[in-house]
C-alpha cells in the first residue's frame, strides 16, 4: 500500500486497519513517532496489553515475531505487537509476516530513518496488507502553522512575531510545541491575541538563551565559541533543533536585508546583534548559508546517527564562511 500521511492515521485506525496486517512507523521525529504508537494502542479493542519486542531479539529467535503474529486470542480479538528498533538488518525477520496473505495479529513496526530506496521500506509500501507512514522534523514555517493550530482551537492568534518567537523558544519538538501551545492559551484566556510578551512570560527555555548564543558566535565568525558552544549543548542534548532555529534566523534577516520586512521580528538582544550582521552580511551571502543550512537538516534526517555530527560541521562552515566575510570587510 502506498505510504499513508500523517493526517490519514486517524481515519485508517478507525475503518481500515481491520483489513491490514500491519503498520511501518519510521523517521527521525521520535516524538511524533511516540505519539503515533500512543494512538494505535488507544484505537485497538480493549483486551490484552501490547506484545512489545525488541528487534535485537529477533536475531537470537528469528522465528518470535511470525509465531506472535500467528497466536491468535481464543475469543477472536486480534492483539496489538509492537516491534521497536527495526532497520534495514531485519528484513529477513519480518519477511513471514510480510509473506502472509491472511490476517494475523496487528504488528506495528517502528523504525529510524528509511531512506526512500530502502529495500525494507519498499517492501512494507509494496505489500498490500501492510501500511506505511513516516514521521520527520519540521522546519519553522510548519512549526509555526501547527502552533497556530492548536490556538485556533481557542479562537485566539498570535500578533506580529509572537509565533516565531514561541518557536524560538519551544525548539522543534511536536509534543512539547502542542502542550506549550495549550499552556499559552490558558494563560491569556481569555485574550483573543497572544502577544510576545505572553510567550515569553509562559514559554521561556533556558535552551533557547544558549542557542541564540550559539547563533550570535556563529554569525560573529567565532570558531572557538562556536564550537565550544555547541559542545555544550550537544551534551546537554539541547543541540537537536539548532539548524531549524538557525534557518528561521537567517530568513528574518534575509527579509530585512531585501526590503520584504519593516519591522523584523527581532527581540532583546537579538536586535543589536542583527543590526551588526545586517551591515556584515549580503542578501547574497544571507542566501548562501540558507542553502548550506537546508541541505545540512536534509541530510541529518536521511542519517539521523550522523545529526550532530552534520549539526556542527555545518555550523563550523557557516562561521568561517563569516569570519571570511569580515577579514575581506577589514
Amino acid at each position: 500500500m502506498a505510504a499513508l500521511r500523517e493526517h490519514d492515521l486517524a481515519e485508517f485506525l478507525k475503518r481500515k486497519h481491520a483489513a491490514f496486517n500491519g503498520l511501518l512507523l519510521f523517521g527521525n521525529d521520535e516524538s511524533a513517532i511516540s505519539s503515533a504508537v500512543r494512538q494505535v494502542v488507544a484505537a485497538m479493542p480493549d483486551g490484552e496489553e501490547p506484545l512489545r519486542l525488541d528487534a535485537s531479539s529477533l536475531k537470537s529467535d528469528p522465528a518470535a515475531l511470525d509465531d506472535a503474529f500467528r497466536s491468535m486470542s481464543l475469543l477472536g480479538d486480534r492483539r496489538l505487537i509492537i516491534v521497536a528498533g527495526v532497520d534495514e538488518n531485519h528484513l529477513s525477520h519480518v519477511q513471514q509476516v510480510l509473506d502472509t496473505k491472511t490476517p494475523g495479529n496487528f504488528v506495528v513496526l517502528v523504525a529510524g530513518s528509511l531512506k526512500k530506496g530502502s529495500k525494507f521500506r519498499s517492501a512494507v509500501e509494496g505489500n498490500p496488507l501492510f501500511a506505511a507512514m513516516g514521521f520527520y522534523e519540521e522546519t519553522g514555517g510548519a512549526l509555526v502553522l501547527r502552533v497556530q493550530t492548536v490556538l485556533r482551537q481557542y479562537s485566539m492568534g498570535f500578533a506580529d512575531g509572537a509565533a516565531e518567537r514561541f518557536v524560538d523558544l519551544c525548539g522543534a519538538d511536536r509534543s512539547v510545541l502542542i502542550s506549550e501551545a495549550e499552556k499559552l492559551a490558558l494563560y491569556c484566556y481569555p485574550n483573543k491575541t497572544v502577544s510576545i510578551a505572553d510567550v515569553e512570560a509562559v514559554c521561556g527555555d533556558q535552551a533557547a538563551f544558549e542557542a541564540d548564543t550559539l547563533i550570535a558566535a556563529v554569525l560573529d565568525g567565532d570558531l572557538e565559541r562556536t564550537d565550544r558552544m555547541f559542545s555544550s549543548m550537544m551534551l546537554s542534548g539541547d543541540a537537536k533543533s539548532v539548524l531549524i532555529m538557525l534557518q528561521m534566523y537567517l530568513a528574518r534577516l534575509e527579509n530585512v536585508s531585501a526590503g520584504l520586512s519593516a519591522k523584523p521580528p527581532f527581540f532583546g538582544s537579538q536586535q543589536e546583534m542583527a543590526g551588526r550582521q545586517l551591515r556584515l552580511l549580503s542578501g547574497d551571502d544571507l542566501g548562501r548559508m540558507q542553502v548550506s543550512v537546508q541541505a545540512a537538516i536534509l541530510q541529518s534526517r536521511q542519517m539521523a546517527d550522523l545529526g550532530d555530527a552534520i549539526t556542527g560541521r555545518c555550523l563550523l562552515s557557516l562561521a568561517r564562511m563569516v569570519r571570511q566575510s569580515r577579514a575581506r570587510a577589514a
